[in-house]
């Protein structure tokens, strides 16, 4: 066995493009690590090992670092895919990544959350100069706390895109609204959209948003137990406006 890993080490080092295509998906890593020394290792076999998920940390290392794939964007982008590349390494290349990558990859579920919190924060910084075809394309892809920064958006259109998105989560929501950076034309798109003006806990989150029309209040109302609508009227982050509506359907309530 022993003898026929140093044969393979050997020929790695030494063999053509073609051997080298079988030899690329070796289960050893010293095999593997002979390619890198291989002058006839193209760029194309060197993306095959950076996307290998059992592939040595070392390895997808000295690739990113390897001069001749230096301009190589699918392999920088494979590597930055790759959970067990190094934190560092990664980090470093993230600054080459095409925003539609990076948002690809802030969704990627295998890859370490403190890389993808490096992600969230670079693409929420380019947001407010992005063009707005690139942030109606950036809708459709991202999720979490980007999803979140261009809710904060006042173009419609983006809006519309994220409140449709497979990616939204009720909590997200429930946070934007309940923030101070919401905007009246989120609250608008909400209250007109189905899949989202029924939730029940966003009932309560817009009830206490300053940009819920009074009309939609009333409706908001007839939908929420008693005694959420005795704790709202307490609380001082709903409108004073609204107050006599809340009293009007406890009132109603009491005598029904």
């Amino acid at each position: 066995m022993q003898k026929k890993i140093e044969e393979e080490v050997k020929l790695a080092s030494v063999s053509d493009a073609e051997e080298l295509r079988r030899l690329v998906y070796s289960p050893n890593m010293e095999v593997v690590s002979a390619l890198m020394l291989n002058r006839n290792l193209t760029e194309e076999l060197a993306v095959i090992i950076a996307k290998r998920k059992n592939v040595d940390s070392k390895i997808l290392e000295v690739l990113a670092k390897d001069v001749r794939w230096k301009g190589s964007y699918p392999l920088k982008l494979a590597i930055c895919k790759n959970p067990r590349a190094p934190i560092k390494t990664a980090l470093e290349l993230l600054k080459h990544i095409r925003i539609f990558d990076l948002s690809d990859l802030s969704r990627d579920h295998y890859i370490p959350i403190n890389l993808k919190k490096k992600i969230e924060i670079d693409i929420i910084g380019r947001i407010l100069s992005l063009p707005a075809g690139i942030k109606k394309t950036l809708a459709k892809r991202v999720a979490g706390d980007i999803m979140m920064r261009l809710l904060q958006e006042e173009d419609e259109e983006v809006l519309s895109i994220c409140l449709n998105s497979p990616y939204l989560t009720e909590g997200h929501l429930y946070k934007v609204i309940s923030s101070p950076k919401c905007t009246r034309q989120l609250i608008e798109r909400i209250l007109s959209n189905q899949k989202w003006s029924y939730r029940y806990d966003l009932k309560f989150a817009l009830m206490r948003n300053e940009f819920t029309p009074l009309s939609e209040v009333e409706e908001l109302l007839k939908g929420l137990k008693t005694k959420e609508i005795k704790v709202l009227y307490t609380d001082p982050r709903v409108s004073e406006d609204a107050k006599p509506l809340i009293e009007n359907e406890l009132r109603s309530r009491e005598t029904s």
